[in-house]
């Protein structure tokens, strides 16, 4: 599929002359593929409305122009063309609970199947929408380039789609943050990455911005030192807030709400990036969300309370319909991260101190022989009598599609590559127990494993509470890895330990054991409430969430597990706005997952994929001022004093590179001439790098013959003298502004060790520069400012 952007700027006739944006994309589409009474099109998904017929949707997410909303739609279909010959398409399956079984007969087919007419027979009008992400506008809908008449049994398709969208101003500049992080998750999710281009610049160094919130009692906020430390190795500055002084001090509606507030305050205020729970339901409460599902398209489903911890990721709106006293309702919702929320569903000393320390070896101290090393777990989920035979259902097929790249159901993904040692344990091959769990884990020292089976809130992968203890586990750091743990089992992650008939009772669920014991599970992620499958494909709600959980670390190069987690449910949003609640049919099951799902553990976790490299980043053993560091790609770095005072905190660009540049580092080298750094960086797959880094101020001469050079730091009109000490033979000037154009090039050859040189840049505009000046294997770098 092909996809061609235009962009005009267009002016409205208004009394306050408001400009906007026409923004016009055009998609092309291939032949559709008909197999096994289905409509398949390449780039795009299935439909997901039940017992119509199964058809391709193209989900359409489209970066907006800055501080914009879209107002109006227009979609111009093109080149219609019929297929030959006549197809028999069956409708969609719906999902339904994993824990109650399809009903008899299960598959139907709805009144349109008696209809001459296409359907959908008008493709011109599609329900969408403006949501924002860290301030990015983006236009989320779904487009239906084929068409299916069930009377005549004809197929039907356009191969160009014009989509259209007038849009106007909206101000979202308080919400806009950007670094390079954001920018690649972004473009992952759009179809327009280009758009990117066209967004502000932001400086990615503030002095008094943070990227790691810990919100948690003061029962364990002593207990948090060794996390701190751990998240200055990674190049996040942290900060801890008390949630008795938050809800005291914060303004309102209720204890979520009054946490949501601050969480937007301190993302609007310093920039944070990770939100960590730092406590159990009881400490920190989560937010119910309103799903209702159509079970298996027969018998509604409604939860109002289902534990949500999104609710503090999604930080537009409020989450709430007017005169509704429940959250998360359709419209109300917010489907596009800002922040990076999940929890620590810990409750003692003990607890914390286990799941932070496995957090910290996971991260530092991987054992290298089996971290690649994962376990796909699927159970017999369903045998019934559909009138015409009994059919039996296997998670065998949907934990298959899990292994590299999969196009099943329409859509693509990629899973574990050909690097990683893939061990299977499904009832398809022999009726497995709990125990082969255990001796698969402990013989191929699993670092990784998905599931999908039965579960209930105590119960998950056929062992219960009482088999989650270390005895029974060899992952503790040393002699094997710890590992992640993603299952679509229903009510495996209740964190609030409420049971399916709304009680609850003190013992915790299941994916809080695997967490909190001190081997085992690092990260766990699984449904608060019921999941959802579907008995007659492998295109169940959750099995959709799951592939592109995947998908995002080894497509698109999203590691962190919040990230993952989050990226599954964004790229399925055009799925999760469905019809109105109040509106039925209404089948709601995306919705249902996206709110359901929740990791338990740290938000920033970055998961292993292959064996753990080393960083060889190119850095100056003695720094005078600012200077460029080259390394991996969307590295993380941190540069610290002894007293752990961070001078500069960044992340390198999709290059590899990082001007390390702040007014902190620059004060702080003047003051303090002679002395030494900490230069910490992370990047993804690779060990922690650390460097201690000698500091010298420029301008102050050296009696042991090392190499300085004196300037002003503030050359007026662009007319000054650089004066070299101790730098022989041919030099290079090079000074360009701060997006890299150069301003002047300049060589200099055999310099004398006493020289003066004049520099003219006058032509220049006033602002900030970057001199840099070399010398043989020496390389000086120093901000300017033009006045």
């Amino acid at each position: 599929m092909k996809r061609f952007l235009t962009i005009l700027v267009i002016s409205c006739l208004s009394a306050n002359m408001v400009f906007c944006t026409k923004l016009i994309f055009e998609y092309e589409f291939e032949k559709p593929v008909i197999l096994n009474n289905k409509i398949y099109l390449p780039g795009c998904t299935m439909s997901q409305d039940p017992f119509y017929p199964s058809i391709p949707v193209k989900p359409v997410t489209l970066l907006l122009p800055y501080c914009e909303k879209a107002v109006s739609v227009s979609i111009i279909p093109y080149d219609h063309i019929i297929l030959e010959g006549q197809y028999d398409i069956d409708p969609v399956s719906p999902s339904g609970r994993y824990s109650v079984p399809p009903p008899t007969p299960y598959i139907i087919k709805s009144d349109i199947y008696l209809t001459n007419q296409y359907y959908p027979e008008d493709i011109k009008n599609i329900s969408w929408t403006t949501h924002y992400k860290n301030g990015h506008s983006l236009f989320i809908a779904s487009l239906y380039p084929v068409q299916y008449n069930p009377v005549q049994k004809t197929v039907s398709y356009y191969k160009k789609i014009k989509i259209i969208v007038n849009t106007d101003e909206v101000d979202r500049s308080g919400m806009y943050r950007t670094n390079a992080q954001t920018r690649k998750h972004l473009a992952a999710l759009s179809d327009n990455p280009e758009m990117l281009y066209n967004y502000p610049e932001q400086k990615e160094f503030n002095e008094n911005d943070y990227e790691y919130l810990i919100i948690t009692s003061s029962a364990f906020e002593q207990y948090f030192d060794p996390f701190i430390s751990f998240n200055m190795r990674r190049g996040m500055r942290t900060k801890v807030s008390l949630i008795n002084d938050i809800l005291n001090e914060t303004t309102g509606d209720d204890d979520q709400d009054k946490i949501r507030n601050y969480i937007l305050q301190q993302y609007q205020d310093h920039g944070i990036i990770y939100v960590l729970l730092g406590g159990d339901e009881e400490i920190i409460p989560e937010r119910g969300m309103r799903a209702e599902i159509m079970d298996y398209g027969t018998d509604y489903y409604d939860d109002t309370d289902i534990a949500a911890d999104m609710y503090y990721s999604c930080l537009d709106g409020t989450w709430q319909n007017t005169g509704s006293s429940y959250f998360g309702e359709p419209g109300s919702e917010d489907l596009l991260w800002e922040v990076y929320t999940a929890r620590f569903c810990v409750d003692s000393q003990t607890e914390l101190q286990n799941l932070m320390n496995k957090t910290i070896d996971y991260s530092e101290t991987p054992v290298n022989s089996g971290i690649t090393n994962n376990l796909l777990l699927g159970e017999f989920l369903w045998s019934e009598d559909q009138g015409d035979g009994f059919i039996d259902t296997w998670g065998k097929f949907c934990m298959d599609q899990f292994i590299g790249e999969c196009d099943s159901n329409g859509f693509y993904t990629t899973g574990f590559d050909n690097l990683w040692n893939s061990y299977t344990l499904y009832d398809y091959d022999f009726n497995w127990h709990g125990s082969d769990l255990l001796q698969s884990v402990s013989d191929n020292d699993i670092v990784w494993i998905d599931h999908l089976g039965h579960s209930y809130v105590t119960y998950n992968m056929k062992m219960d509470n009482n088999d989650i203890v270390s005895s029974n586990f060899s992952n503790d750091g040393t002699n094997a890895n710890y590992f992640i743990v993603y299952s679509q089992g229903c009510y495996s992650g209740s964190f609030d330990n409420r049971y399916a008939d709304g009680s609850t009772d003190d013992e915790d669920c299941i994916g809080e054991k695997f967490v909190t014991i001190s081997n085992a599970a690092v990260a766990y992620i699984g449904n608060s409430r019921y999941g959802l499958g579907s008995p007659y494909d492998t295109d169940g709600s959750g099995q959709r969430f799951h592939r592109f959980f995947h998908h995002a670390v080894f497509e698109e190069g999203i590691h962190s597990i919040e990230q993952m987690n989050a990226y599954s449910k964004e790229v399925n949003a055009s799925q999760i706005l469905d019809q109105d609640i109040y509106n039925p049919p209404y089948y709601g099951q995306c919705r249902w997952i996206a709110y359901n799902m929740n990791v338990l553990g740290d938000p920033a976790l970055s998961i292993w994929t292959k064996e753990p490299m080393t960083l060889t980043p190119d850095v100056p053993d003695i720094i005078y001022s600012s200077f460029l560091l080259t390394t991996e790609p969307f590295s993380r770095l941190a540069l610290v004093s002894d007293a752990g005072e961070f001078l500069y905190c960044g992340m390198t660009d999709e290059n590899g590179e990082c001007l390390v540049s702040s007014t902190l580092l620059s004060d702080y080298i003047e003051l303090h001439t002679d002395d030494s750094l900490n230069l910490y960086i992370k990047a993804d797959n690779y060990l922690p790098y650390y460097k201690r880094i000698h500091i010298i101020y420029l301008g102050v001469e050296d009696v042991s013959g090392n190499t300085y050079i004196n300037i002003c730091p503030n050359p007026n009109k662009g007319n000054f003298s650089v004066r070299f000490f101790n730098m022989k033979g041919d030099l290079n000037i090079l000074i360009t502004d701060t997006k890299g154009r150069s301003v002047l090039n300049k060589k200099i050859y055999n310099t004398r060790s006493d020289h003066t040189e004049q520099i003219d840049i006058s032509n220049a505009s006033a602002g900030v520069y970057i001199l840099r000046i070399t010398n043989y294997n020496t390389v000086i770098t120093k901000k300017i400012v033009v006045y």
